[in-house]
Parts: C-alpha cells; sequence; structure tokens
C-alpha cells in the first residue's frame, strides 16, 4: 500500500484550509463527516481532534481506520495511523501554528497537550474506505 499522498494531494491538503473527514460509526454502515483542518509535513498529512479523545469523528476512526477526506471537492480514500512520537507530534503542532495563525485562539486549542495524542497520519488507501 502506498503511505505518501502525490504531489498533487499533498499542496491541495497543504492549500485547503478545512477538510471533511468521512468516517463510519462502529459496526454498522452508518457514515458521518466532520469538518477539521488539516496539516502536511514533509510529505505526511496528518489531523487532530481538538475535542481530544472524545471527538466523535476521532473515535471512530481509530476504531475503524479506514475513511475519506474530502479537500475542494476531492474524494481521497484514506487509513489513519495514530502518531505516539513525542517530537513528531510537536513538528504537527508547528504545521498547525504556521497554517492557522489567523486563529490564535482556535490553533491554542488544537495545539494544546490535551489532545497532542489524538494526531493521526493520514495514508492514502487505495482499497478505498467506505464501502
Amino acid at each position: 500500500m502506498k503511505t505518501h499522498f502525490d504531489e498533487r494531494a499533498l499542496r491541495l491538503l497543504d492549500e485547503t484550509e478545512e477538510i471533511e473527514i468521512e468516517t463510519r460509526v462502529p459496526n454498522t454502515h452508518e457514515v458521518h463527516r466532520a469538518t477539521l483542518w488539516v496539516v502536511v509535513v514533509g510529505s505526511d498529512v496528518y489531523v487532530r481532534s481538538a475535542n481530544g479523545e472524545r471527538g466523535h469523528w476521532y473515535q471512530e476512526l481509530t476504531a475503524n481506520p479506514a475513511g475519506a477526506i474530502y479537500a475542494d471537492e476531492e474524494r481521497l480514500p484514506i487509513h489513519a495511523a495514530p502518531v505516539a512520537d513525542a517530537e513528531l507530534q510537536l513538528k504537527v503542532s508547528e504545521a498547525y501554528l504556521r497554517k492557522y495563525a489567523q486563529y490564535p485562539h482556535d490553533v491554542a486549542w488544537i495545539t494544546g497537550a490535551a489532545v497532542l495524542a489524538t494526531t493521526l497520519r493520514l495514508e492514502p488507501d487505495p482499497r478505498g474506505p467506505i464501502s
């Protein structure tokens, strides 16, 4: 499985302010969407739950890591992987601080210590997400 998005997709995600993430409720066919921020660090794509582990999309995506993201009306199937590395979590926070500097109150929330553990790396999923 390809672990990195291509350059075009990385550029799209880097330039897009908000994406929608599509997740599935565990053990059902019910699909949800949520709007969130996305950052690119190097050749990897990351999201984080501003509501910590209580975030419904975060709970659904960690229970079933297959999903999709929508950016500029383009649907990208994804697979989510948790990021436990503290140094990488800080790099993701720095990317959030740069990209969303115009929203200092909100970016402080998504870079706070309480939500660092909800950092997820999104990888392309060629099998497609929700069927």
